[in-house]
């Protein structure tokens, strides 16, 4: 490593003297230059990613503490680091894809940099929308007392993490460090790093259930936004199909949601509705079934039909939480679907949601005059995210609209916003409403438009989407709040209001959600994304990579209300190529030997065009048989392909065994697609059990302990209980009552358990937990394959109080399978200073998985010793010509063995293919 110190660089340090006294004249931030921060990727390998940054000057603004004048400083629109106290620097955040399973380390390779005497004021913190910053003091933290440049490092890597189909890794940059003591800012000009794998992953390990998996066209451009390095990968092709849709519903709505399951279908999205009754409607249960989905199929997309009673919402960073629904890979920030509600207590609310989403794509509303006129409503109030006002703010992103196509974008903002105007605005017809300000339950505070105003709309047939940048417009749970009135309003009978909407459950920051609706106004004039729930969550993407726990707070309670593939570019597509229904895979269980189950599966394929085409299906494994594997389709016509496990999978041995089902359009290739063929044989069994009769030795601290609960505690819960579920004993957090306040994490770990020969590895228990909601106390279960980093597998979500014994089921196969040393802990705490709850108790352990063997023999090894080699020329050729002999030559084998071709039939056609087995061809 390198570093250049510009001590001669007088030009430079001229214009910067000229920027500093700019900013004695002109106290008041304006609109920050968008791309003063290039990075290129000199090195593309996720295992050596090489990035090199130019950063352009930073721009300076002076503000008066206790009448002295400070700076604060910008660059472009990267994220400020929002350390309360500590010198208001920003940060440089970018993600780079890296290895399925490695552990990365991020170098400075060279730097260079100049220095400026300044006094740079301390950051106020993150703060939350309740308040205005302007109001808030500022205040010198210890770092001001520190003789070294603040925050130290150039460079850091944040926790991997698994969006999707690939894992992930923000490399955090800091070109501005400031020594507070020598009042001297460090700039530098260009940074290069290499970011390189140093050993086996930790953290978020991705574990692929099929390589040849295919990436949906949503989540082909959430990749391209979000991965500096994704276009030297890109080792999936996208699909010509959008992605599945879910569809869970509150029983009673099911008739009631069907024409858009229909109208989904037609446009290319597999759909399928499911009754929450089915499922269990509660968070945990749907949490599972759409994991489950997700784990089968190529799922996209899921709808919730119902209020949060009908359809239940999760609970996190302090809210209804439904985009958490969506984090279904890993344990990190990041989603892996979209997820949209529905919100309704009435059928007629259902369907009135119904008809302006059908309307909204069939009536090509994206294609209207009115569609390419906006509004933006804003506040005065600020600075947020890039020091601009939020008026500023809007005014930043009419200005890229109207560049982009826009012919209105108003401009409705305090303190002359009023309701009227919103009114005249949305009656004409607009197609994007910003707004950024305060916000309640009911309404937008800058002009006052609230929930009455919605109902009195007479916009029929001109419905804008709405991005939300404010308070608890979307606090939905136990409320009729602001967007729920958006999408259930009508006027004689038809629907007013919005198509859809994106507002927050709970108090928003400042910071991070502006720097979302950002990056909303940037991909939607790029034309990045089709679907509006594209849109959000890849906004909502870039605000976590800037800005951290901070942003993903913001993310988990930010809710679509609408249909979250609504077509928002461009319009839905005619009917053309090849439809392959049902979406899911092919996934059959049985023990060594067989049979499975199922045994087969049935795929029918629909020629959606105007004219005839020509297909063919193949498959990878010979395992698998297909009725038809090609052929000609009319116009609208269909056939039917079977998918047959045979006999060949006899042969197979313990453990997941993968094939693809590849289907083809010939004629235009419109519509390919694949389906996954994941054969699993054997079943998981237990492998490791701790019932607590007695005590198995593991480590406690704080007051964890083995041994009979009392029933105490219960002070604002449920009391523990008095024995174990089974036996007298358990695990527990304070045996004789609640847990304490104020509490740091106190952990039960486990000894080492070798999980070295095993897969599909599972963590069952049962538990009794009393513990408040997240905010303030905290519970969790972890697993680690070092001792030293854990991976946290389940935090509560909300409050619980449990009255009996709950069984729990964790998927930690990511972590664990083939690892010989895995650890389990327990954690109790972080605990606030009020409110005690019982805490964990825990009873009937244990770890369940499979061990895998190879396959019994292989097809060519027809004298089942285990080597395809010369010696199974003779017994090749007598399984051919005199089957009954090779039976009784070799009773502890099958004729099948010598199907080498995979055709299903033993006859001369296999012998190219034994030829090849045995010269190793």
């Amino acid at each position: 490593m390198f570093f250049t110190h510009w001590t001669a660089a007088l030009t430079r340090r001229g214009r910067l003297a000229v920027l500093l006294v700019a900013a004695c004249v002109v106290a008041t931030a304006g609109a920050a230059n968008d791309a003063p921060v290039t990075v290129d990727v000199l090195a593309g390998d996720p295992g050596r990613i090489v990035l090199q940054y130019q950063f352009d000057d930073p721009a300076f603004t002076t503000v008066k503490i206790d009448d002295a004048p400070y700076t604060t400083v910008q660059l472009g629109r990267e994220a400020a680091l929002l350390a309360a106290g500590a010198p208001d620097l920003v940060q440089v955040n970018r993600s780079v894809i890296i290895p399925d399973d490695a552990e990365m380390t991020v170098k400075v390779v060279s730097a260079q940099f100049y220095e400026v005497a300044l006094r740079l004021a301390p950051s106020k913190g993150n703060l939350l929308r309740t308040v205005n910053p302007a109001d808030v003091p500022y205040a010198f933290g210890p770092e001001y007392a520190v003789d070294a440049f603040y925050p130290g490092p150039l460079a850091a890597l944040g926790e991997p993490y698994i969006l999707r189909d690939y894992r992930g890794v923000v490399v955090h940059a800091y070109p501005l460090q400031y020594n507070p003591v020598r009042e001297t800012l460090r700039v530098y000009t260009s940074l290069t790093l290499e970011v390189v794998a140093v050993g086996p992953g930790q953290t978020n390990v991705l574990v692929r259930d099929n390589p040849a998996r295919q990436v949906t066209p949503t989540f082909d451009q959430l990749y391209a936004r979000q991965f500096l390095n994704y276009g030297d990968l890109k080792a999936y092709p996208p699909m010509n199909e959008e992605g599945e849709l879910l569809i869970i519903v509150h029983d009673a709505w099911n008739a009631n949601i069907q024409p858009l399951a229909a109208h989904k279908a037609f446009a290319g999205i597999p759909t399928t509705v499911v009754n929450v009754s089915s499922i269990g409607n509660n968070a945990t249960s749907i949490r599972n079934y759409i994991q489950n989905r997700y784990n089968q199929g190529n799922l996209a997309f899921v709808l919730l039909v119902g209020d949060s009673a009908q359809v239940a919402t999760p609970s996190a960073s302090g809210g209804a939480a439904d985009p958490t629904y969506a984090k279904l890979a890993g344990n990190d920030y990041y989603p892996d679907i979209i997820v949209g509600r529905f919100s309704a207590e009435t059928a007629a609310q259902v369907d009135t949601q119904v008809e302006r989403t059908v309307a909204y794509e069939t009536l090509a509303a994206t294609q209207q005059p009115w569609f390419k006129r906006a509004t933006g409503i804003a506040s005065n109030q600020g600075p947020g995210d890039n020091n601009e006002y939020d008026n500023q703010h809007l005014n930043v992103i009419r200005t890229k609209l109207l560049a982009y196509g826009y012919t209105l974008v108003d401009q409705i903002y305090d303190p002359t916003a009023t309701v009227s105007a919103v009114a005249s605005a949305l009656n004409a017809g607009r197609g994007l409403v910003n707004y950024t300000g305060h916000g309640s339950r009911t309404s937008w505070s800058s002009s006052g438009f609230s929930s009455s105003n919605i109902t009195a709309l007479t916009n029929a047939g001109m419905l804008p989407v709405i991005f939300s940048v404010a308070c608890v417009n979307g606090e939905f749970a136990g409320y009729t709040c602001f967007a729920e009135t958006w999408l259930r309003s009508t006027s004689g009978g038809q629907p007013i209001g919005a198509a859809a909407v994106y507002m927050s459950s709970i108090n928003q920051s400042w910071n991070p959600p502006m720097a979302a609706q950002d990056e909303f106004a940037d991909l939607l004039i790029a034309e990045a994304y089709d679907t509006f729930g594209g849109l959000c969550y890849a906004a909502s993407g870039r605000m976590i990579e800037k800005y951290g726990a901070d942003g993903a707070d913001m993310f988990n309670t930010w809710h679509i209300f609408g249909d979250p593939s609504l077509r928002v570019v461009g319009t839905i597509a005619p009917p053309a190529g090849i439809r392959v229904t049902p979406g899911g895979d092919f996934r059959p269980v049985g023990d060594t030997g067989g049979p499975f189950s199922p045994g087969s599966t049935v795929y029918t394929i629909e020629n959606r065009g105007e004219t005839p085409l020509d297909f063919v299906v193949t498959r990878d494994v010979p395992w698998l048989s297909l009725t038809t594997t090609g052929g000609t389709l009319a116009p609208g016509a269909t056939v039917d392909v079977t998918a047959t496990i045979n006999h060949l999978a006899a042969f197979l041995g313990t453990g997941e065994h993968l094939g693809t089902l590849t289907f083809t359009n010939l004629t235009d290739g419109i519509g390919d697609t694949a389906r996954k063929a994941v054969l699993q044989v054997g079943v998981p069994s237990v492998q490791y059990a701790w019932y607590l009769d007695t005590n198995p030795g593991w480590n406690t601290q704080g007051l964890w302990a083995w041994g009979r609960p009392t029933g105490g505690g219960g002070q604002y819960s449920e009391n523990d209980p008095t024995a174990g579920r089974t036996g007298l004993n358990v695990y527990g957090y304070n045996l004789s009552g609640d847990y304490e306040n104020s509490l740091p994490e106190r952990h039960l770990t486990s000894t080492a358990i070798d999980c070295s020969e095993m897969v599909n590895t599972s963590l069952r228990f049962w538990r009794w937990l009393g513990v408040e909601q997240p905010t303030y106390d905290r519970a969790s279960v972890r697993v680690s394959r070092d001792g030293l980093t854990w991976t946290t597998i389940w935090q509560n979500q909300s409050q619980i109080a449990d009255t009996s014994w709950q069984y729990q089921e964790f998927d930690i196969s990511a972590v664990a399978d083939g690892q010989p040393a895995v650890y389990l802990r327990w954690t109790m705490g972080t605990t606030d200073s009020s409110w005690q709850f019982c805490g964990w108790n825990i009873d009937d352990i244990e770890v369940w998985g499979l061990v895998p063997s190879g396959p019994l023999f292989l097809p060519g090894d027809l004298n089942c010793d285990g080597a395809i080699d010369t010696a199974d020329i003779d017994p090749f050729v007598q399984a051919l010509v005199d089957p009954a002999g090779y039976a009784a030559a070799y009773p502890a084998c099958d004729a099948a063995l010598a199907d080498t071709n995979g055709d299903d039939q033993v006859d001369t056609a296999d012998i190219d293919a034994f030829v090849a087995l045995i010269v190793g061809g």
